[in-house]
């Protein structure tokens, strides 16, 4: 409750009647805490580590100290593989694997393989419903292996949208807010929603070791407390505005030298905006699977049809309808396997998405778009007139 108190000075001055400037100390001071839920009540503060150097050199101290930690997160990324070479193809083990039921399948042809044998009758010989149904459930497992790709690569679009919005996000906000410590804490509050996102969408909590240096320990207790994560970060991102906004438009009434900029706050908005409507379309996808009925329908066709099968084979094959029809079984069930792995594009197997690299990319991009903005803010002398070269010097 102490935390959540405005200072003794502030308390004054609001009891003589000097409202803004209470607001304005508490401001400075850095007066904020969390409610008995811990919900935070002001923007979230520096990291500590950040505290110990000037602020001009924080872009490039996180891009140092956070080498780990970016490795840390990669360690166990998925990593899409793709490769142009039919012979590494053919060489990769985990795509010769077969699936888990397909041993149950092939005891159940091999059982009803020798009842064939050992029982013929000409009303089994006949194969040709077996290759009608063929095209019929040929036809459910295109439209299943389609659907479950269609949702893996609207995930991959929606991540697509997300990197370049963070980025669009971070820049304007380097550009157009006028305090350093502000548009730093919006800059980290938009590389933590990307970490927070990626780990929403798998069901966990923000894992400290991947924020870690860009806030404290007992900070991400207190961030990890909240249910949503990824909206406490943009609520954080539009707190730091509306303060950056209110400090603008009363130095540009005082005739201040500093920069004020009509409708920045409406660009950054959009950029927030698009944020949170690929985070919903992100939730949509991992929350609503493919309908049960279906998916139940479709495999109980196919294992009646794969089971049947030898009654119209073993007449022509014998015992050699017991390997034919197996391997069409694994041929069939691995491709129904691999729809189930792309229908949930999110987690941690190997044809799901690199959000961690997704993740690190975007942190890097940011901290670069910190550091590169923090060198030109200590160089006034670099004006338009400068070369291009001179202007994306690194610090």
């Amino acid at each position: 409750d102490k935390l959540c108190r405005p200072s003794m000075p502030s308390r004054v001055l609001k009891a003589l009647g000097f409202s803004s400037a209470a607001a304005a100390l508490d401001e400075v001071t850095g007066r904020r805490g969390y409610g008995p839920a811990g919900i935070l009540l002001g923007p979230l503060p520096p990291p500590q580590s950040i505290l110990e150097v000037p602020l001009g050199h924080v872009g490039s101290k996180l891009f140092t100290e956070r080498v780990r930690a970016r490795e840390y997160v990669l360690k166990n990324s998925p990593v899409l593989f793709h490769t142009e070479s039919w012979i590494e193809t053919l060489l990769t083990p985990q795509e010769w694997l077969p699936p888990s039921i397909l041993l149950f399948v092939v005891i159940l042809v091999s059982l009803v393989t020798w009842g064939a044998l050992t029982y013929p009758s000409p009303t089994f010989a006949d194969d040709r419903i077996h290759s009608t149904m063929y095209g019929f459930i040929s036809l459910l497992i295109v439209f299943r292996t389609s659907q479950a790709y269609a949702r893996w690569w609207e995930g991959r679009t929606l991540w697509g949208s997300i990197v370049n919005s963070t980025r669009n996000l971070a820049s304007n906000a380097a550009c157009w807010m006028n305090d350093d410590a502000r548009y730093t804490r919006v800059i980290i509050c938009t590389i933590t929603f990307a970490y927070s996102t990626k780990q929403l969408l798998r069901g966990r909590r923000l894992d400290p070791t991947e924020v870690q240096g860009l806030f404290t320990k007992n900070e991400i207790d207190r961030i990890n407390s909240v249910e949503h994560i990824p909206m406490l970060m943009m609520d954080e991102i539009r707190r730091a505005m509306k303060f950056e906004l209110r400090e603008q438009r009363e130095r540009g009434s005082s005739g201040s030298h500093l920069r004020t900029s009509d409708n920045w706050d409406m660009i950054i908005s959009a950029d927030i905006k698009a944020l949170v409507d690929a985070l919903g379309a992100c939730e949509r996808i991992a929350k609503t699977p493919m309908p049960f009925g279906y998916l139940a329908q479709l495999r109980i066709f196919i294992l009646v049809w794969l089971i049947t099968w030898p009654l119209g084979l073993t007449l022509e094959y014998g015992w050699a309808t017991i390997p034919l029809v197996s391997v069409c079984a694994w041929m069939m069930l691995k491709i129904e396997e691999i729809a189930v792995q792309c229908e949930q594009p999110f987690g941690m197997e190997a044809n799901d998405l690199p959000l961690d690299t997704i993740c690190v990319t975007i942190e890097r991009n940011l901290l670069e778009i910190l550091r590169r903005a923090e060198y030109l803010r200590t160089h006034d002398d670099l004006v338009d007139t400068k070369s291009f070269k001179a202007r994306i010097l690194k610090p």
